[in-house]
């Protein structure tokens, strides 16, 4: 099976978004090609915080709230800084 690199690009675009905004709401694509639930965005809410932990060299996370819309699941995702 081919790979597309959805949710990666859906990651880098959170990721801005947090670097810019400071928030943002988002779910996976998988949410749509399967019966939907909050179990299924585990990796994609892991995928982010690695990601901005990356980025900021340990110094920032991200906390986040579940949402629902319609039924489909969302994050709103908000960067934190670490005290160190």
């Amino acid at each position: 099976m081919r790979q597309t690199g959805r949710t990666t690009r859906i990651v880098q675009y959170v990721v801005e978004q947090l670097y810019n905004v400071g928030t943002c709401v988002a779910t996976d694509h998988v949410v749509y090609e399967h019966e939907p639930n909050r179990e299924m965005l585990n990796y994609f809410e892991d995928k982010v915080r690695r990601e901005v932990n990356f980025k900021s060299h340990g110094s920032k996370d991200v906390k986040t709230t579940d949402l629902n819309v319609n039924e489909i699941p969302y994050i709103k995702f908000e960067i934190i800084k670490i005290n160190n």
